[in-house]
């Protein structure tokens, strides 16, 4: 029950426009605890659980089964830039995602370069041999 009241209400909310700023966002899942979206995360459950607000998130999680937020963010990224992909050249949208290529061949800070770096280290989790800039960024320019 608290996860489908979690998921409906607060959820959207704290998601909204992730597969933008999630991408600008520290996605160092060692330091996660300390994000304000987990942080909220933690108190709901801790809230409706009626656990003190010094217990450890951990135990929260535990008993509800939940993982971090920033699990459902990567996915959203990569289904965007597979979005932005698929429009036509003349859009906006897609003349946005070529100017932020060219930013990421110039290893400057921007959307494609944390797509190509979600991508590697997916493929590096995977023991998959690859060559990023050659196989998956060529096809989103």
């Amino acid at each position: 029950m608290c996860n489908k009241l979690f998921d409906t209400l607060f959820k959207p909310i704290l998601l909204y426009g992730s597969e933008i700023w999630g991408a600008y966002d520290s996605i160092n899942l060692k330091k996660w605890e300390k994000d304000p979206v987990e942080r909220l995360h933690a108190q709901f459950y801790k809230y409706y659980l009626g656990l003190n607000r010094r217990a450890p998130n951990i135990a929260a999680r535990n008993e509800t089964g939940r993982l971090s937020l920033k699990f459902n963010i990567l996915p959203r990224i990569i289904k965007f830039w597979l979005h932005l992909v698929s429009l036509q050249e003349d859009s906006v949208a897609k003349q946005c995602l070529n100017i932020s290529h060219q930013l990421a061949n110039e290893a400057k800070s921007s959307f494609m370069l944390t797509v190509n770096e979600i991508i590697k280290n997916y493929l590096d989790d995977q023991n998959h041999p690859h060559n990023i800039n050659t196989q998956l960024v060529a096809s989103g320019s």
